[in-house]
């Protein structure tokens, strides 16, 4: 096996060597095919990685692998020239692979090959500070002209991807697997595969994507494992938030019962629709009144005036079946029934029920995490305006939900 020597130049012409950052991730894939390598007994590490390494399947990474940043920084915040202090909510973005359906593992999930690397198409700016910072005129001034950076990192305005990603070096080829931009085959990428950030960063796969197959019959995986990723992240609750939650917890429970009944007849959980209601109108939640449109909180008894427009029903159950039936796919796409307790695919479904805006923006979404650490401002104040400095004041889906799961 050839030694690692991998080298390229960043955006400011310096040479930066990666040879050490390949063997540390040659490192981790051995102590991850111990299992394999047991049946190689007269194999040595080196020889493995070379020969068999590259044809094993489990360690290809595809659609909705999550990737992380050595240069990422989390909740420390950069600043820019006028001393602004820049919000940073992750150090990981997911990995967006397109392709043909007979490029997919096993069926279930696109490859990724190493073109896979178009920014905004492959991969979203991380919602993060870079550590290497803003150093240049020219890059101070984009960090200062891109006012998402003050609330979403200055990653999105520094980002510059190489051309390809890079695998280990090894005497057998990698699996080739079909890029749909470039419509012809190239070599898969792996767990151990880099990408370099021209800016100074070098971009790995924390995950492969394959333990998430079981979700992708749903075509979203990476929204997702995006959303499994932020409720990761969710490390404290504001405690402004704490009154408010036990009387939303009040609520439910001393109209439980008609949650209950509601909610198997949809065959959803009773504290989806409870969360829902509030969402739609919290005023009527917290009385107990029963008196509004679950699909957007008008009042019963009047044509709706708020999407979905022109809706007449006078019973709050009815009106409720006909919302919840409006979005059965979405039920069955991440497979809802009343027993589902999995946070991610509840928050996927509420988000189609208020709209994806955020999620195809690359934006923290209030709706659903409002209330928690990882969101600080950001809000759609109008249909297409968003306002980077608006908070939303609601409570998130998220602390709602997990308040009636304890």
């Amino acid at each position: 096996m050839s030694e690692y020597n991998l080298y390229h130049m960043d955006d400011k012409g310096k040479k930066v060597d990666l040879s050490d950052k390949q063997e540390d991730l040659a490192e981790e894939a051995i102590e991850r095919s111990a299992d394999k390598m047991d049946e190689y007994v007269k194999m040595a590490e080196e020889e493995y990685m070379d020969k068999i390494y590259p044809r094993d399947f489990d360690e290809y990474i595809v659609d909705g692998a999550i990737l992380t940043c050595d240069q990422a920084i989390g909740d420390e915040c950069g600043y820019d020239e006028k001393g602004f202090a820049m919000q940073s909510s992750g150090k990981t973005t997911v990995l967006h692979v397109t392709g043909e359906s007979y490029a997919k593992a096993c069926g279930y999930l696109y490859h990724a090959t190493v073109k896979d690397r178009k920014l905004g198409v492959n991969i979203k700016p991380f919602l993060c500070n870079c550590r290497i910072g803003a150093h240049t005129p020219e890059e101070k001034a984009r960090v200062a002209e891109d006012k998402l950076c003050q609330t979403e990192g200055n990653c999105r305005a520094l980002i510059n991807l190489n051309d390809d990603w890079d695998n280990l070096p090894s005497s057998e080829s990698y699996f080739l697997y079909w890029n749909e931009e470039n419509r012809q085959v190239f070599s898969g990428i792996t767990m151990s595969s880099i990408l370099f950030c021209k800016h100074g960063g070098i971009i790995t796969a924390e995950t492969s994507g394959q333990e998430a197959r079981i979700y992708t019959a749903i075509g979203d995986i990476d929204w997702y494992v995006y959303n499994l990723r932020m409720i990761r992240r969710i490390k404290r609750i504001d405690p402004k938030f704490n009154d408010l939650i036990k009387q939303f917890k009040e609520a439910y429970e001393k109209n439980k019962s008609r949650y209950v009944s509601l909610a198997k007849q949809m065959d959803i959980p009773p504290e989806l629709l409870a969360v829902i209601h509030y969402r739609e109108n919290s005023d009527d939640y917290m009385k107990g009144g029963f008196n509004v449109y679950l699909h957007n909180g008008d009042p019963l008894g009047q044509p709706t005036v708020s999407v979905p427009y022109n809706k007449l029903f006078y019973d709050f159950d009815k009106a409720a079946l006909d919302a919840i039936s409006e979005k059965a796919d979405a039920i069955n796409k991440f497979a809802i029934t009343y027993d589902t307790q999995d946070m991610a695919a509840l928050l996927c479904f509420l988000e189609t029920y208020n709209g994806r805006g955020y999620y195809l923006n690359n934006r923290i979404n209030p709706y659903l995490y409002s209330g928690t650490n990882i969101y600080v401002s950001g809000k759609y104040t109008s249909d297409h305006h968003y306002d980077p400095n608006e908070v939303d004041n609601q409570a998130g889906c998220y602390i709602l939900l997990d308040a009636l799961f304890e």
